[in-house]
């Protein structure tokens, strides 16, 4: 086989090529910061959502599956990972300091869901339990809802 065959052609990247990718990535990451809100928003809502139908599965079932946690975990997840991201660029806002008192709110009703795995926990007890983590919940969640209608 021939040498110029086996040439690999290594031409730097024009510095307007360069200038392309820097410019491409800096309206990504500033598209991301411009939806801050919006994905607050969405993780709040989902996380209201979950405490729902939380409430909803324990009445109906009177206790919870492991599959079930895992589902509700999810969403939770999520949302410390989106805190997590966001956290050097918002950290000051009041909408992300009340996101983050949200999340441990969420926590404690995860909590309480875990230990709802036992069939001989008396059912009433079991409810009032969920219930007042998830009055908890949704306060936390409107405070960090009102803290966005204020920053918009």
């Amino acid at each position: 086989m021939s040498k110029a065959l086996l040439r690999v052609n290594l031409t730097p990247v024009p510095s307007r090529g360069k200038l392309l990718i820097t410019l491409a990535l800096a309206v990504f990451a500033a598209c991301y910061w411009y939806k801050y809100h919006r994905l607050v928003r969405a993780h709040v809502e989902v996380l209201t959502a979950m405490t729902g139908k939380m409430e909803d599965l324990l009445e109906s079932r009177g206790r919870f599956r492991p599959e079930h946690l895992t589902e509700f975990r999810y969403p939770h997840d999520r949302a410390r990972d989106f805190a997590r991201i966001v956290h050097d660029r918002f950290h000051e806002s009041e909408s992300f300091r009340r996101f983050e008192e949200l999340l441990p709110a969420y926590e404690r009703l995860l909590a309480v869901a875990d230990t709802l795995d036992a069939p001989a926990l008396p059912r009433d007890s079991s409810m009032a339990a969920v219930a007042r983590h998830a009055d908890e919940v949704r306060s936390a969640a409107r405070k960090v809802l009102d803290a966005l209608a204020a920053e918009e």
